[in-house]
């Protein structure tokens, strides 16, 4: 229990604090979770944890992190902050396996997910709609016009809500398949689990509502691609599409109905200037492309993008790049291919592993815990093309602790419930 308060304290910390970019804040963040870490590697018994294939994975990469930045000549303090954040998401990444050995901490984590998520998207459109720009205390001078929750950039808020919004849709399939089964020796009435079904199916609702009201193009295209990918594993995985296209058509519509009720012009006005975006970042890849050419197989540095980019900036030279806008291209650039490589690599891995043990697992909540997973983690990593929500360390904590979740539970012998 002692795992799951703290871990969720953290991460709630990370958000409020504008997403864990306020330094003081996010620096006990991480003093409270390496303390806990090294109390947990004392006092459970770890071994079979870290003779795990995954773990040594982990291992040499920060490894090979720690080898870059003793390597990378007069090193900036940037390389030191970063890797210290790794450590951090390493020790998260732990901790959530800790917690998600146990069926019912696992299962108070997501529901903890769930609130944040929802009380986040709540904010976010009290602020849109009623014109209200202020994070907390202080005035956002940059999305006046948008729904940014306590995050300062809509497109990170987005990033939260379409992690948060697999889990709740895990859920609604699991109350789905629990009302076929109904009669079958359950506890529950039929009753019970239709309120529980539409309850979840109304939290996702209201989650999607603020990706939407972000107006984060990428954040949108990426929740319905989770949504997507999470409807054609369970359809593939049952062969029940008869169920799953009225559920799929029912959430596409519902979120279609709320949102002409909001107001969707100013979402249709941020797709119009796709391309005119499209074509600004485009030009942002092209030079990172070519810093990645310059620095092929180490990289420059944990953190150093915004230092290095100017030596092969040809756009928007009047101002400071400090992103690439694609997490995939910034790694690269950053590790190098060698390292992007056995980062990526990492991360693919056990998003597979969570696809096969979700196909190979019977009837049961957990089944469904490991299918949100899948979907959490495939957002941010498609949100990862056209944005940065990997370097906004509030995402980043959550996307590690999702996919720390689903890898305790891809080792976990499932059972039906």
């Amino acid at each position: 229990m002692g795992y799951f308060l703290v871990l969720t304290a953290a991460i709630l910390a990370a958000v409020v604090a504008f997403g864990g970019t306020e330094p003081i804040t996010f620096t006990l963040v991480q003093a409270t979770v390496w303390v806990l870490a090294a109390v947990a590697l004392w006092r459970e018994r770890s071994g079979k944890l870290l003779g795990d294939p995954a773990t040594k994975w982990i291992a040499l990469l920060l490894a090979y992190v720690a080898f870059q930045w003793a390597a990378v000549a007069e090193s900036p303090p940037e390389v030191r902050d970063s890797f210290l954040r790794w450590v951090t998401y390493v020790c998260v990444f732990y901790l959530a396996i800790l917690v998600g050995r146990e069926s019912k901490l696992r299962h108070r984590l997501v529901l903890a997910l769930l609130v944040l998520g929802l009380v986040e998207s709540l904010y976010g459109l009290t602020q849109y709609l009623a014109g209200w720009p202020y994070v907390l205390t202080l005035r956002n001078p940059f999305y006046v016009d948008r729904a940014t929750g306590t995050f300062i950039n809509a497109n990170h808020f987005s990033g939260l809500l379409e992690m948060v919004l697999p889990l709740g849709f895990g859920l609604v399939l699991y109350q789905l398949e629990r009302l076929k089964n109904a009669g079958r020796g359950r506890r529950e009435e039929p009753s019970e689990q239709i309120l529980r079904l539409v309850f979840y199916f109304f939290l996702s609702l209201l989650v999607f509502l603020g990706i939407l009201f972000s107006r984060s193009r990428m954040g949108i295209f990426s929740a319905l691609v989770a949504v997507l990918g999470m409807f054609l594993l369970w359809a593939t995985a049952s062969w029940r599409r008869s169920r799953a296209i009225p559920i799929l058509l029912a959430f596409v519509l519902g979120a279609g109905a709320l949102g002409l009720w909001l107001g969707l012009e100013p979402v249709v006005e941020r797709f119009e200037a796709l391309e005119a975006s499209y074509l600004a970042r485009q030009e942002i890849w092209k030079d990172t492309v070519s810093l990645i050419k310059a620095h092929p197989f180490f990289g420059t540095g944990l953190g150093t993008f915004f230092l290095r980019y100017t030596e092969h900036q040809t756009t928007a030279l009047t101002r400071l790049v400090d992103q690439a806008h694609n997490d995939y291209l910034q790694f690269a650039a950053e590790l190098g291919l060698v390292g992007a490589a056995l980062f990526f690599g990492l991360i693919f891995a056990l998003l597979i592993r969570q696809i096969v043990a979700f196909y190979r697992a019977e009837r049961g909540r957990d089944r469904f815990l490991l299918l949100g997973c899948c979907g959490s983690v495939l957002a941010l990593l498609f949100h990862g093309f056209a944005d940065f929500n990997l370097q906004i360390a509030a995402d980043a904590l959550i996307f590690v602790t999702i996919l720390g979740l689903g890898y305790a539970v891809s080792r976990t012998p499932l059972k039906t419930d």
